[in-house]
């Protein structure tokens, strides 16, 4: 690629990352509604006294283990040095939902169990980096 055509791929870059991002966000609440209409239909059913005839659906994807969220984060930082606790876990929930193909049930608490491995230092100005 020469000199322009690099540029015009970075700009691109750079416009279609807030997109992803945004998708990402929408996608994870779009999840949280459907669990939260799942719950509510459940308790109508409930209180009607008909029972559930439908099974709960499920991804039926394995969810990702600490050991595979480590090496997601060592993995992002090294490439990016120091990230917000925020942006590490957004890029670590897409990078294991995307590019491993794994579930995201019990992310939240794997990734915090990863975070208090020692590789990983948060330091005073708030940032994640390897130790």
């Amino acid at each position: 690629m020469d000199f322009s055509t690099e540029k015009i791929a970075g700009a691109l870059r750079e416009e279609l990352h807030p997109l992803d991002e945004e998708a990402n966000r929408l996608r994870q609440r779009l999840a949280e509604l459907d669990a939260q209409r799942d719950r509510l239909n459940a308790a109508l059913l409930a209180l009607s006294g008909e029972s559930q005839t439908k099974k709960r659906k499920r991804s039926g994807k394995p969810a990702a283990t600490k050991a595979e969220v480590i090496d997601v984060i060592a993995g992002l930082l090294r490439d990016n040095t120091t990230l917000a606790p925020d942006d590490l876990k957004d890029l670590t929930k897409d990078k294991v939902a995307n590019d491993l193909g794994k579930g995201l049930n019990g992310f939240a608490l794997r990734f915090r169990e990863a975070l208090a491995d020692p590789m990983f230092v948060q330091g005073p100005d708030g940032l994640i980096r390897l130790a």
